[in-house]
């Protein structure tokens, strides 16, 4: 939780960031839908020549497969596919659609 805040410090200095204050979101200490939804949100709301960066800082565990999954406030490590972030729900997000020219 403690370097959350460092790397937003970073990512928004005005000599060495990439991304303004306003544009960047931490989100401690929250659920999987809390989590889910504010990633669905920044996919969604993303212009065309944005440029993105996810990052979680905090627990991740394979399934028996060696599929990744996050850990959020509420998962519940035996039952990681109902509780945990996996990665391809993270990589399912859709993205704002294209707009007509």
């Amino acid at each position: 939780m403690n370097d959350a805040p460092l790397l937003r410090d970073v990512l928004t200095d005005p000599e060495l960031g990439l991304f303004d204050l306003a544009d960047v979101r931490l989100l401690p200490e929250r659920s999987k839908r809390d989590i889910m939804t504010a990633v669905e949100e920044f996919f969604r709301t993303a212009e065309r020549d944005d440029q993105l960066l996810l990052y979680s800082s905090g627990h991740g565990l394979p399934d028996i497969n060696a599929n990744l999954y996050l850990c959020a406030r509420d998962t519940v490590t035996s039952s990681l596919v109902a509780t945990g972030i996996s990665d391809s729900e993270i990589k399912a997000r859709p993205c704002r659609p294209e707009q007509p020219l």
